[in-house]
C-alpha cells in the first residue's frame, strides 16, 4: 500500500524513517491527560517467549515475535538488532546520496511478508547492513535509453539489481550496468527512490492504539546515468539482451516505461 497522501519534505530520511515505536492510527482508550508512563508495567518471560504490558490494571500479553520492538533478551550482546541496522543503513546511505545529488521525493509503500520470507530479509540485513536495491536509467549521447531484458521478467526493463556489500547503490547500479552491457555508466542523479516499510505478518488483529507489528526498511533507488559505446552482453550476463532505444517499445514493463519518461 502506498501512503499517496501522506506528504514529506523531500528527502527527509530521518523523518520518513520514523522512531522504533509506532501506533495504529486511532486513540487508545487510555491515552489521556491523566495518563501516566510511568504506571505503565511491562513483564518479560524469556522461557515462554512472552511481554506482557499492564496500562492502567489492564494486561495484555503479546508474542515477543508480534511485537514492534526487540524483547530485552533479544540482541542483548549486540550493539544493534537487525531492525535497527535496517534502519540505520537506510538513513546513513539516503543522507549520503542527498549530499551527493541533492534533494529528491521520497515515495513510501507497506508490505506484509510472512515470517519466513521477513526473516529471510533480517538476514540480509545482518550480512550487509542494510536491505536494498538500485538500478539505473541509462541515456547516451544522442539519448536513446538503454533497456535489457531479465530472463524472469517478461518485457524489457531496466538495469537493476540488489545491494550486495557495495561502497553504495551507486556502485551496486554501476555493478548492474556494467554486468548486463559491458559499459561503464557516470551515475548522475536521482530518478526514483522508494522506501517499502517490510511488516512481520502476525496472527492477531490489530486495533486502534495497538503497537504496529515489527518492520524495517527497504530501500530502493533508481539514479539516472550516462554511457556510450557499443553494448556486449557478458556470456555470465543476468540479462538475455540489452539494446539502446530512441523510445521505450510497448512490450516495456510499466514501471520501467513511467522511469524513462519521467527521467
Amino acid at each position: 500500500m502506498t501512503d499517496d497522501d501522506d506528504e514529506r519534505p523531500e528527502g527527509d530520511a530521518g523523518d520518513a524513517l520514523g522512531g522504533e515505536f509506532n501506533l495504529v492510527e486511532g486513540e487508545p482508550d487510555w491515552l489521556d491527560e491523566d495518563f501516566d508512563p510511568d504506571e505503565v508495567e511491562v513483564e518479560t518471560d524469556e522461557a515462554a517467549g512472552t511481554v506482557a504490558v499492564t496500562v492502567d490494571g489492564e494486561r495484555t500479553e503479546f508474542d515477543a515475535d508480534d511485537l514492534p520492538f526487540d524483547p530485552p533478551w533479544k540482541y542483548q550482546d549486540e550493539e544493534f538488532s537487525p531492525r535497527m541496522q535496517a534502519r540505520l543503513g537506510a538513513s546513513r546511505e539516503l543522507n549520503r546520496l542527498r549530499e551527493r545529488f541533492g534533494t529528491y521525493q521520497l515515495a513510501e509503500e507497506r508490505t506484509i511478508r510472512p515470517p519466513e520470507l521477513y526473516e529471510g530479509g533480517l538476514e540480509i540485513v545482518e550480512e550487509y547492513g542494510k536491505l536494498a536495491d538500485a538500478g539505473a536509467i541509462v541515456r547516451n549521447d544522442e539519448g536513446q535509453v538503454l533497456l535489457v531484458r531479465h530472463p524472469e521478467v517478461e518485457g524489457w526493463g531496466h538495469p537493476s539489481g540488489m545491494y550486495e556489500g557495495e561502497d553504495s547503490l551507486v556502485e551496486t547500479a554501476r555493478r548492474e550496468v556494467r554486468a548486463a552491457t559491458g559499459l561503464d555508466a557516470d551515475v548522475t542523479g536521482f530518478c526514483f527512490v522508494r522506501e517499502k516499510h517490510i511488516v512481520r505478518e502476525v496472527e492477531r488483529d490489530v486495533e486502534p492504539g495497538d503497537l504496529l507489528p515489527p518492520s524495517f526498511p527497504m530501500v530502493t533507488v533508481i539514479f539516472t546515468a550516462e554511457a556510450s559505446g557499443d553494448i556486449e552482453v557478458p556470456e555470465d550476463a543476468p540479462v538475455t539482451d540489452a539494446r539502446w532505444f530512441d523510445e521505450p517499445p510497448e512490450d516495456t514493463e510499466e514501471f520501467t516505461a513511467a522511469l524513462a519518461n519521467q527521467c
